[in-house]
């Protein structure tokens, strides 16, 4: 009796023991946030959650993670890393983890590196560079890309009749951005709010003048100019880097890519940003496992099918030497045109700038205020909102 007792003992404890080195096996999970973006990261998550036994959750409502991140943050219910764009790290009331060396892969960029620097370390981890805007034109319809605006007017009289030169979304601020940086009158500058001067008038004189000239079409808009420039009625778009793919199926070969054209000898720098991995400063996170996981995404192989399949510029600079050195002129533009753009400002209170911008923007294009009245007024807008939520 005693004998079956103690085998059965004997087995329980066995199966106890497996169950628990089971459970423990199965245990291991990263919970992570991510909204709508260009970028396709599922299959190199597969990948490691394969490799690593690992399960990576991701949490419900995330199509707004602006909003959602906030919203976790008050219940403290954050996941354990986020990747976004840049500007998502400077939301309040986030406890992000400072990383330092240890989470990046050796072969990350110089520039990637110092866009996440801040003091003690590193906010997060750069996965894939852009987000910033670039000259796309029809070959069949253009046989060298202007490199001035004036060569693109010189260019009109090329166009057969039904043909637009040239579109982009024409009252999209973030478009707006390359037009003030040939006027020296970016929006934030050495960390100070600049809306109002001599910069911005004369951005706003320039720009406002173009629809006249033939050089901009305001009421056409995002489906106008996919479907124009696709079907061969626009010569030219300035869009995002986000459109190449699109395009790319639309044109095939007849597909090019320029800088964007300059301005009295003045190059346009468009904004440009990283969609990074951050991490949420948790005591109850497995942070080796996380580093894991951000140094997998920083690999060759992964930022190599990234930049196939969606354009994503790789933050590894070995891949990005090796995407120079092939060759192709389209993929020499895109890269040279981030080399030239401005890192977006890293500010919290980017959404109300941008607000600002417009409402003097358009009170301008209606003839409502005079270009210094516009700066004047955005300048004013933005500023007492900044005030208003500094002392809140």
């Amino acid at each position: 009796m005693y004998k079956f007792i103690k085998n059965t003992t004997s087995k329980y404890l066995i199966i106890g023991v497996l169950i628990a080195l089971s459970a423990t096996a199965q245990s291991k999970e990263i919970t992570l946030a991510f909204g709508q973006t260009p970028y396709d990261f599922q299959p190199a998550l597969d990948a490691f959650s394969r490799q690593h036994n690992v399960t990576i959750v991701t949490p419900e409502s995330t199509q707004d993670l602006k909003s959602e991140l906030i919203k976790r943050s008050r219940k403290k219910r954050l996941p354990d890393i986020f990747i976004a764009p840049f500007d998502y790290t400077a939301l309040p009331n986030l406890p992000l983890l400072t990383l330092d060396k240890s989470w990046f892969n050796s072969d990350m960029s110089q520039s990637a590196l110092d866009l996440v620097q801040v003091e003690g370390g590193f906010s997060s981890v750069p996965l894939v560079a852009g987000n910033h805007l670039l000259l796309f034109y029809n070959k069949a319809l253009v046989d060298q890309p202007a490199q001035s605006w004036q060569e693109l007017e010189a260019q009109k009289s090329s166009m057969t009749s039904g043909q637009k030169l040239i579109a982009w979304a024409y009252n999209g601020m973030y478009m707006f951005i390359p037009f003030l940086s040939a006027f020296d009158a970016l929006p934030i500058q050495n960390n100070e709010l600049k809306l109002s001067g001599s910069g911005m008038i004369k951005a706003l004189e320039f720009y406002w003048t173009l629809p006249d000239r033939g050089l901009a079409h305001p009421d056409c808009y995002i489906s106008c100019i996919s479907e124009g420039f696709g079907n061969g009625e626009i010569a030219y778009v300035i869009d995002g880097i986000w459109s190449y793919k699109r395009y790319s199926q639309e044109l095939g070969n007849n597909l090019g890519v320029a800088l964007l054209p300059n301005i009295n000898n003045r190059p346009m720098q468009p904004y440009f940003s990283a969609h990074v991995l951050a991490v949420v400063d948790k005591a109850d996170q497995d942070q080796a496992l996380v580093k894991k996981l951000a140094l997998h995404l920083q690999s060759y192989a992964v930022q190599r099918t990234l930049w196939h399949s969606s354009k994503a510029l790789p933050t590894n600079g070995k891949l990005l030497n090796s995407i120079v050195s092939a060759g192709n002129a389209n993929d020499a533009a895109i890269i040279a045109q981030l080399e030239g753009a401005i890192p977006m400002p890293n500010s919290p209170y980017m959404a109300v700038i941008w607000e600002a911008m417009s409402k003097g923007f358009n009170r301008y294009g209606a003839d409502i205020l005079n270009a210094k009245e516009a700066s004047d007024l955005m300048q004013h807008l933005a500023q007492r909102t900044i005030d208003r939520q500094q002392t809140q």
